[in-house]
């Protein structure tokens, strides 16, 4: 995710070790600046921005498809747990912000199962509201782009790697 003008990264997978490492960039210097670890190892998991905060919502982690909400601040330096997703917990999602709520789409929930459910977050009430599913098929590694307080949501695979999609559908907040 991005706040502020910078570039913030972490966690992540390679040769059988998940990280929780976290990193900041900053463009206008070119340097790369370690940051406060994120809470639990995991990789595959939704962001999104609320008011300047970088939110990190479920993926694989070292206990599994975990549902945790970790809200980090980057003026602070600090990560704080929030209330778990209201969804089952999973790794490749997306995350995207409209209007001041986060939100978290699809996903592989384990086994060879994925979904194409819709999660709204509101960090006021630190709450989470399930909104209408996408319509097409479930997906695993979808992706999300926000234009003009609208989020199109889509593409992906299936659970298995074979099949890629391409269909794309726009998602109204206010309409759900």
């Amino acid at each position: 995710f991005s706040i502020g003008g910078k570039l913030y990264v972490g966690g992540g997978y390679a040769s059988g070790t998940q990280y929780n490492s976290f990193y900041e960039y900053d463009p206008t210097t070119n340097i790369w600046t370690a940051k406060a670890n994120i809470p639990i190892t995991c990789y595959g998991g939704a962001f999104f921005v609320i008011n300047g905060k970088g939110y990190i919502v479920c993926g694989n982690s070292s206990l599994g498809f975990s549902p945790f909400v970790y809200m980090y601040d980057p003026g602070t330096n600090i990560w704080t747990p929030k209330n778990n997703f209201g969804g089952v917990g999973r790794m490749n999602t997306i995350g995207f912000s409209l209007n001041g709520k986060g939100y978290v789409f699809a996903g592989f929930i384990g086994g060879s199962t994925c979904v194409k459910d819709m999660w709204e977050y509101d960090a006021v009430a630190d709450s989470w509201t399930q909104k209408a599913n996408a319509p097409g098929v479930v997906r695993n590694g979808p992706t999300a782009l926000v234009i003009n307080n609208q989020a199109y949501v889509g593409m992906g695979g299936d659970v298995n790697g074979v099949s890629s999609y391409s269909d794309i559908y726009r998602f109204d907040p206010v309409a759900n």
